[in-house]
């Protein structure tokens, strides 16, 4: 950690929004930059809790992607690069 990493321009801030349809779930991810800060691209698992039905398909950017369901949990690995906003999208039927 960097103290004020903030004032510093040392920082990364992560945004996420949802949208819920009765077709699909869809996720957007994007990340706001300090002025300093050199961005690396990440591996994410995305976790939703309470998930009591299993998708038709999940895309994450225009790639199909594979994903886990167990205990009432969905896991979507995948790769971002924090420069470009990503749209995960749950397909439900």
């Amino acid at each position: 950690m960097t103290a004020n990493a903030y004032e510093k321009g040392n920082y990364e801030l992560l945004e996420f929004e949802a949208e819920f349809t009765k077709k699909y779930l869809e996720i957007d991810l994007k990340s706001q930059l300090g002025k300093k800060w050199n961005p690396l691209e990440k591996e994410i698992v995305l976790v939703l809790h309470n998930i009591t039905w299993k998708p038709k398909k999940i895309k994450v950017g225009k790639k199909t992607k594979r994903f886990t369901t167990k205990n009432n949990q969905l896991r979507i690995p995948f790769t971002w690069n924090p420069l470009k906003e990503i749209k995960v999208k749950i397909i439900l039927n």
